[in-house]
């Protein structure tokens, strides 16, 4: 321990002054009396010559001297060194993704960097502000400008890991923002930055002198990556698809254990399979469980024994409707798009020929090229592929020759698992992202013109392929036919049906029947939800607890879908330490600078406590004697009664 004013040590010399003054013989009064022969014991100090007596027992002296002591250990100033920040703000923004509850921490990562921002909460100047940013699924300002202790700790000790990714780019762009308010405000960034491999990414989105602080020490984490229940060709079973990946540098054996769903109930039922599984490093496996029954409606894959993050040891899927999904397929003749739409399962195909075409009521028409002039767009949801002029949903503004693709956002659930970094495209059109859809796949030399684009238009939903399939060589790589399948099973859904699987926070939507005026919501926990249709749709945002949900009307279970941790980055849980690029001198600092965490409040606050404590004890007689007048008015007052 520290000391800024070491020189109120000297205050110490009161101490023995307080004892002399104990020691000092007391001088009393003379009085005149008849005699003293009752009075022996009190004249024996009046008969000593010595000006000093002997030092006494005494309780009054004892907190005297306890009080003086804290008091002057308060003026002293006592200190010691923790992370804190220079300036009199600070901006901290805190990761709250699935990642941080990974159990390398005192017990998780989150629970470190809670313990770090109460030290550096408690290490600020006495003026200093601070701000506090979560960044999670969502970002959001905790706590804004505030001087308030108490409120930053409470605010500090409410932090729960999520369930989903971390928008930690938003979260700094939020901070930039705040800190460019504040004049010589810091920025410090609590997380284990898991899947960021340097600064760059982060430090383009900050205009402010920031500090990154790294949780988590280690990568061991396995997880259940994939799982997904599809209908076989015959629809006679089911097969399931399982894939498990290992994080960790180290080869590890798990467990899987595939297990049936209770029919009216959130729980697992019995085992359908298990399987002992050799995972290398950074390697992953993937089991094929066929010849499962037709009835089930939903199974969970679970992993046995223990890793750092326990939250994607499971996984559910939910099984696909028996019925056949009716799509049309239109193309003056495509063989890569008619097998690959025919191996498809759960779908109805329809070809013809432009010519040939007539608008039908199919819940999904792909159109490859373009339909006649003359001919009307169909109902229903659509899928262009190679548009060679606009339509009422977008437009065609020329070509792009060998675009290279560039994936917009690889954690899209339209890309999962989808690498396009090896296509080779011939020509594609250039088109401008309607306002209603998202960009997927961009060019990269032309980041504005979209080589892939969905969405939804009053509720259909929509997809554009901006180049024809036969001038590229995707329909040779692997990426071809899981493309298709994720576009098929967002296309296939109509709006009168529920999702198979969302992600955590995602909103549920789907139009029950006329004749239903409530809904049921099942959450994996049991709870009920009871949800009212508003013109005709229901909408259900609660969905970030992991698990199997269950939509339910008139005491029916009519639907199932899964949540499941679709941020598969969270699960590579290796903690990245930033450090500034070499040759770059932004303002970026890997470390906290030290900053002073005074404690003189605490000695001067039981000095105040052992004070209150002395003056009861020197005026206990008067204490007494008052407490026994009250009792003797008391009982005369009894006693007149």
């Amino acid at each position: 321990m520290n000391f800024l004013a070491p020189a109120a040590f000297a205050l110490a010399l009161i101490l023995p002054v307080i004892v002399a003054m104990y020691l000092l013989k007391v001088r009393r009064q003379r009085q005149t009396i008849s005699s003293v022969y009752l009075w022996q014991r009190m004249v024996r100090d009046v008969e000593a010559n010595a000006p000093w007596q002997r030092l006494r027992r005494n309780l009054l002296l004892i907190l005297q001297l306890i009080a003086t002591a804290l008091l002057v250990l308060a003026l002293t100033r006592p200190f010691t060194w923790t992370e804190g920040i220079g300036g009199q703000t600070a901006v901290l923004v805190v990761d709250t993704s699935a990642g941080m509850a990974a159990a390398d921490g005192s017990p998780t990562r989150l629970d470190d960097a809670k313990a770090r921002l109460r030290m550096l909460i408690d290490g600020l100047p006495a003026a200093a502000t601070a701000t506090l940013i979560t960044a999670g699924e969502d970002v959001r300002i905790a706590v804004a400008s505030s001087r308030d202790r108490r409120q930053l700790h409470d605010a500090v000790n409410a932090l729960q890991p999520g369930t989903g990714g971390s928008r930690l780019d938003a979260a700094l762009e939020l901070a930039s923002a705040v800190a460019a308010r504040q004049p010589g405000a810091e920025i410090v960034v609590y997380s284990d930055f898991a899947g960021i491999d340097n600064a760059d990414l982060l430090l383009d989105r900050v205009d402010a002198p920031i500090r990154f602080v790294t949780l988590g020490t280690r990568a061991l984490n396995q997880s259940v990556s994939a799982v997904t229940l599809q209908r076989a060709p015959d629809g006679a079973s089911l097969i399931a698809f399982v894939q498990v990946t290992n994080f960790s540098t180290d080869p590890v054996q798990r467990r899987l254990v595939l297990s049936q769903m209770q029919s009216e109930s959130p729980t697992a039922g019995d085992a359908l399979a298990a399987f002992d599984l050799d995972l290398p490093p950074l390697g992953e496996r993937v089991v094929v469980v066929e010849d499962l029954p037709p009835t089930l409606s939903a199974v969970v894959a679970s992993l046995s024994g223990d890793d750092l993050l326990a939250i994607d040891d499971r996984a559910w899927a939910v099984a696909p409707s028996a019925a056949a999904v009716d799509v049309t397929l239109v193309t003056p003749g495509n063989r890569f798009l008619e097998t690959a739409l025919a191996l498809q399962p759960g779908l109805a195909l329809t070809t013809v020929r432009p010519a040939d075409y007539r608008p039908t009521a199919a819940t999904l028409t792909v159109i490859d090229g373009s339909l006649p002039v003359t001919m009307t767009l169909p109902t229903g949801n659509l899928l262009f592929v190679g548009p060679v002029r606009s339509s009422e949903f977008f437009s065609v503004t020329g070509e792009l020759d060998q675009p290279e693709p560039l994936a917009v956002d690889r954690s899209d659930p339209l890309l999962d698992n989808v690498n396009l970094g090896e296509v080779s495209i011939l020509r594609a059109a250039s088109l401008v992202t309607p306002a209603w859809a998202r960009p997927l796949v961009v060019d990269v030399a032309n980041p504005t013109s979209p080589l892939l684009f969905a969405g939804e238009l009053d509720d259909r939903r929509i997809a554009v392929l901006a180049f024809d399939l036969r001038r590229s060589d995707l329909p040779l790589q692997v990426a071809f036919p899981i493309l298709l399948s994720n576009l098929m099973s967002w296309l296939a859904a109509s709006s009168a049906q529920t999702p198979l699987a969302l992600d955590p926070g995602e909103p549920l939507t789907f139009a029950p029947p006329l004749t239903v005026d409530a809904v049921n919501i099942v959450r994996p926990d049991g709870a009920s939800v009871r949800v009212l249709p508003e013109q005709g749709r229901v909408q259900f945002a609660d969905t970030a607890a992991l698990g199997l949900y269950q939509i339910t009307w008139d005491g029916v279970t009519q639907a199932r879908f899964a949540v499941n941790l679709a941020a598969t980055q969270e699960s590579n849980i290796a903690p990245q330490s930033l450090t500034t690029p070499a040759g770059d001198n932004g303002p970026i600092s890997p470390l906290l600078q030290a900053a002073r965490r005074e404690w003189w409040r605490l000695p001067a606050f039981v000095a105040l406590i052992v004070l209150v404590a002395e003056w009861i004890a020197y005026q206990r007689g008067a204490v007494g004697r008052v407490r026994k007048l009250v009792q003797n008015r008391l009982n005369r007052g009894e006693v007149s009664a």
